[in-house]
Formats: C-alpha cells, sequence, structure tokens
C-alpha cells in the first residue's frame, strides 16, 4: 500500500466510514474502494482527489527541502 493510499485508510478509519460509506460519497462501488486499498487497482490522480474530498480532505504538494533530490 502506497503512502497516499495508506493515509486515505487511516483517514476514513478515523472517521468510523467503512469502505460503501467512502464509496457512496465518491460515487462508486464499494469494491473499486476496497480494490485500491488492498492494491489490486492503481490509484489513478482523479481517484485519489475524489477519495481524499470524500473524506474531507484535498491533495497537496509538499516541497522536499533538504531532502535528496530537492530542486
Amino acid at each position: 500500500m502506497n503512502g497516499i493510499v495508506r493515509q486515505l485508510v487511516a483517514a476514513r478509519r478515523e472517521q468510523h466510514l467503512t469502505q460503501a460509506d467512502v464509496a457512496a460519497r465518491m460515487g462508486c462501488a464499494q469494491g473499486a474502494v476496497a480494490n485500491r486499498e488492498s492494491g489490486t487497482r492503481a490509484v489513478r490522480l482523479d481517484v485519489a482527489e475524489a477519495w481524499a474530498a470524500a473524506l474531507g480532505y484535498r491533495l497537496a504538494l509538499i516541497p522536499l527541502e533538504g531532502e535528496e533530490g530537492a530542486a
């Protein structure tokens, strides 16, 4: 499970929501959320944005200040 998915799952659990609750907010099937949480399906950026919005979040870029490879 990648970092974004891990954070989205944690946010869902903190809010005591089921996969079905999140799916209803996103307008998709519960299985679609389950497949992404399990890593069976990759998470596209637009899906990650919708998933985050369903949980009351938005995605953001954070600079890699002081990290290797930072501009």
